[in-house]
C-alpha cells in the first residue's frame, strides 16, 4: 500500500525531537526521508536515555522511516554531496538556530538555486527576531514561556508546574509536518515552493488559546490568570486504583448521579445546567472525590458505563500494552524484526539486499530477497561497514539475482552494489528503512503472527532487535 507522500524526498538537517517526529510523520506515510547527521556526535537524542545498538528508544521512534547520512558540512566533499541531494529532493528541514543555516551557506536563496520549486523548512524555538531568537531551546523553556506552566500551576499554592512530557516540541512537529503537506498541496496547484517557517513558541501559543487563554480572547473583558475549564484534573481515587469519569451534557450528568447512587444531584441547582456545573466544578469534584473511594475501579467503570457516562480507568504505562481496547485495534505490536537495506542509489534496478543472520543458507532466501547474508555463527553483532568487509561475513545470492547480475563476488563486491555514487566514507550503518513482510512479522510475545493492521514500515537499529511500537497516524 503506497503512502500519500510516496514519490516525495525530504532532506533532514533536523535534531533532537520536533523536526525529526515532524519527517518521521511524512515517512509513515511514504517520504522518503534522507537524515543528515554531524560526524562524531551525530543527533544528541541517541544518547539521551537507556542505548541499545547506538540508539535510544526515544531517538529510533523519532527516527523511524528514515535512511541516515552523516555528512562533515563544513568539509568541501560533505557540502557537494548535499548539494547533489538537495537538487534530487522536494523538502529541505533546519531546525538551527536562526542566522546559521545562512553561515552554513544553506539559506533558502542558496539552495532554491539548485531546486527552484523546493519546500524550504525552518524550524527554531522563539522566532528569528526579537530578544530570544538566538537563544538555545528545550522544551521546558517554550513550557515556561508559552503559558503552559501557568495553566499546570498548583491549585492549592499557584506555583507553575511543567508537564512531564516534550508537549511543545510535540505539538511543533504536529504542526511542522501539516505545514509541509499544506505547502507540498500548493505546489501541485502552483508549481511554486514556499517557505515554511515555525518556532515552537508559534504552535504551543496557539494549542493552549481555545480553552487556556479564553480569560483574554475578547478584547477588553480579559479577566486575571484562571484554569481552564474544559480540561479539569479528573482523575479520582477509587478503592483500588484510579479512574477517569466525566460528565458534560444533561444526560450524562443525570446517569452519573444515577450510577453514584445520588439522584439529588440532578437537580442541584450548582449542577442543573452546563454553565453552572462549570462554574461549580470544584464542589462537583470533590463530591466524586469522596465517594469514589468506596467501591473498586471495575464497579465504578461498569455502574458508569451502564448510564453511557464517558469513563476509563487511568492506566499505568505497563499496562497499556496488554488493554483490551488496545489490543483490539492492534495499537501496539511487539515484532521481531529483520533488517532490509534500501540503498539511496542502487547499482542494479529491482535488487533489495536484505541482511539476516543465520547459519544456514537455506533458511535466508526466498521470494522476495535478492540477497542474504550468512554469518557462520548465527549472531548478528549490529553491521557496520567493516563488519560488511569481514571476510567471514558471506553474501548469499538467489538464483533469480545471479541469472539477472551475476554472483557477488565477496563483501566488498556488496558493499559497491549497495553503495554507488557516494564516497564509503559518508554513510551511516546504523539506521535502515524497513519495510515489513509477512516473513519479517513474526515472535510477538504471544506467539501469534497476526500482522498489525496499518503498520507499514519502521527503522530500528540494524540487526534483529525486539521492539514495541505505536502506529503513528498510518
Amino acid at each position: 500500500m503506497q503512502g500519500a507522500f510516496e514519490g516525495v524526498r525530504i532532506v533532514d538537517l533536523t535534531s533532537m525531537i520536533s523536526g525529526p517526529l515532524a519527517t518521521m510523520l511524512l515517512g509513515d506515510q511514504g517520504a522518503d526521508v534522507i537524515k543528515v547527521e554531524p560526524p562524531g556526535t551525530g543527533d544528541l537524542v541517541r544518547r539521551l536515555g537507556r542505548e541499545r545498538g547506538g540508539m535510544t528508544p526515544t531517538f529510533a521512534t523519532c527516527n523511524r522511516s528514515k535512511r541516515s547520512l552523516v555528512l562533515d558540512l563544513k568539509a568541501p566533499r560533505g557540502r557537494e554531496v548535499l548539494e547533489r541531494l538537495v537538487a534530487g529532493a522536494d523538502v529541505f528541514a533546519q531546525n538551527f538556530r536562526p542566522g546559521t543555516a545562512e553561515r552554513l551557506g544553506l539559506s533558502e536563496a542558496a539552495l532554491r538555486r539548485l531546486r527552484p520549486d523546493l519546500v524550504y523548512v525552518s524550524i527554531n524555538g522563539f522566532g528569528e527576531t526579537g530578544p530570544y531568537a538566538a537563544k538555545r531551546v528545550y522544551d521546558p523553556l517554550v513550557q515556561a514561556l508559552s503559558g503552559l506552566a501557568d495553566v499546570q500551576a498548583d491549585r492549592e499554592t499557584g506555583r507553575p508546574r511543567m508537564v512531564r512530557l516534550i508537549v511543545p516540541d510535540k505539538v511543533t512537529a504536529l504542526t511542522a509536518a501539516q505545514a509541509i503537506g499544506a505547502a507540498l498541496f500548493a505546489r501541485e496547484r502552483t508549481g511554486k515552493g514556499q517557505h515554511v517557517r515555525l518556532s515552537m513558541l508559534d504552535a504551543m501559543v496557539a494549542f493552549l488559546w481555545p480553552e487556556g487563554m479564553a480569560a483574554h480572547t475578547f478584547v477588553s473583558e480579559e479577566r486575571g490568570p484562571e484554569r481552564p475549564r474544559l480540561a479539569q484534573d479528573l482523575v479520582f481515587a477509587t478503592a483500588d486504583g484510579f479512574i477517569t469519569v466525566g460528565a458534560v451534557s444533561d444526560a450524562e450528568w443525570r446517569g452519573l448521579a444515577r450510577a453514584a447512587g445520588r439522584p439529588g444531584w440532578i437537580d442541584d441547582p450548582r449542577f442543573a445546567t452546563p454553565a453552572a456545573r462549570v462554574a461549580h466544578a470544584d464542589e462537583r469534584f470533590a463530591l466524586l472525590a469522596e465517594l469514589l473511594p468506596e467501591r473498586t475501579s471495575a464497579s465504578w467503570l461498569e455502574a458508569f458505563e451502564a448510564e453511557q457516562v464517558p469513563c476509563a480507568p487511568v492506566l499505568r504505562r505497563r499496562e497499556l500494552p496488554e488493554h483490551p481496547q488496545v489490543l483490539a485495534i492492534g495499537l501496539v505490536a511487539a515484532l521481531w524484526l529483520l533488517p532490509r537495506l534500501d540503498s539511496f542509489q542502487r547499482a542494479q534496478e529491482g535488487t533489495d539486499i536484505r541482511l539476516i543472520s543465520s547459519d544456514s543458507e537455506a533458511d535466508c532466501l526466498n521470494d522476495d530477497v535478492d540477497i542474504a547474508i550468512v554469518h557462520g555463527d548465527g549472531t548478528w553483532p549490529g553491521y557496520e561497514a567493516e563488519l560488511l568487509l569481514d571476510e567471514e561475513v558471506s553474501p548469499v545470492c538467489s538464483p533469480a539475482y545471479m541469472d539477472r547480475h551475476g554472483p557477488i563476488a565477496g563483501p566488498a563486491d556488496l558493499l559497491e552494489r549497495v553503495l554507488i555514487d557516494l564516497d564509503d566514507d559518508h554513510w551511516n550503518w546504523i539506521n535502515w528503512r524497513v519495510w515489513l513482510t509477512e516473513q519479517d512479522l513474526a515472535l510477538p510475545k504471544d506467539g501469534a503472527k497476526d500482522r498489525p493492521g496499518g503498520l507499514q514500515r519502521l527503522v530500528i537499529n540494524s540487526y534483529p532487535l525486539i521492539i514495541q511500537a505505536a502506529r503513528d497516524g498510518l
